[in-house]
């Protein structure tokens, strides 16, 4: 995931970028980020806090830069930032290209919402009070009834099989 708070960015000051890389089991190499606009490049290495990357970008003319993340061999492809807008850029996950979660269109904007999606509520349900009926007394239909007429059809229906 990127993401980079919410002020927007300025041409020729820094631009400060965090990328969480979720993996396990393995030391990952440090990734370059790069950014292009047209023939324009520039490429930054990250700096490692425990699972996440901190990159210090200054982009040098106002406009849309493209922005692609190497790690090892992978690929990481974000939306373009508008550099001079004032617009922040929103936080974004991505995939390694070529994953199946990328081929199946995975990833996009991330939104952190203090309310869980579709609860419509920002406070906790009650607790449920369950209870128990006691059990019957006597009185009502007798379940020994059932066994003893699915006992009676049974042997009905294997009668008239057996006149055919």
């Amino acid at each position: 995931m990127l993401s980079s708070g919410d002020e927007g960015i300025e041409p020729a000051r820094p631009w400060h970028a965090t990328v969480e890389l979720i993996e396990l089991g393995r030391r990952l190499p440090r990734p370059v980020l790069i950014g292009r606009k047209g023939e324009r490049r520039i490429a930054v290495h990250g700096s490692r806090g425990g699972a996440k990357y901190g990159f210090r970008v200054v982009f040098p003319a106002a406009g849309r830069w493209w922005l692609t993340l190497l790690d090892g061999k992978r690929r990481f492809v974000f939306p373009a930032l508008s550099v001079g807008t004032g617009d922040a850029p929103l936080d974004y996950v991505a995939f390694p290209q070529g994953s199946m979660a990328e081929r199946q269109e995975s990833g996009g904007v991330y939104y952190e919402s203090a309310v869980p999606s579709g609860s419509g509520r920002d406070t906790p349900l009650p607790p449920e009070t369950v209870s128990l009926a006691e059990p019957s007394t006597g009185g009502g239909f007798p379940f020994w009834v059932l066994p003893a007429a699915g006992v009676v059809l049974a042997g009905a229906g294997a009668t008239m099989r057996a006149r055919r």
